[in-house]
């Protein structure tokens, strides 16, 4: 019974938008562990955001159900426009506080 508690408090998933200055983009992704995917992406370990360092966080918002992170994922990711993107990062759904806007 404790090794499904154990599971339920690990199956948090993560949806996440980087930002970096140097090549003015945005990266959009989801993981269940920030930390790491975020070396990851800094250490130009993964081939899309590796010509884009340093990538900075800028969105985090965090779901129980990795269906609904996907959800969130493609939502953000079939925004039409930098507005609306930035409307996520600026959104109350961000818990990010508003200095690293």
């Amino acid at each position: 019974m404790s090794a499904s508690a154990n599971t339920s408090a690990t199956s948090t998933t993560i949806v996440y938008i980087l930002y970096s200055p140097l090549v003015d983009r945005y990266f959009v992704g989801k993981t269940s562990d920030l930390e790491k995917s975020l070396t990851r992406h800094n250490s130009g370990k993964n081939k899309h955001t590796k010509t884009g360092l340093p990538w900075n966080l800028m969105y985090k918002e965090s779901f129980d159900s990795a269906e609904t992170a996907r959800e969130k994922e493609l939502a953000i990711k079939s925004s039409a426009n930098r507005e609306q993107l930035v409307g996520f990062i600026r959104s109350g759904e961000n818990e990010l506080n508003d200095d690293n806007l």
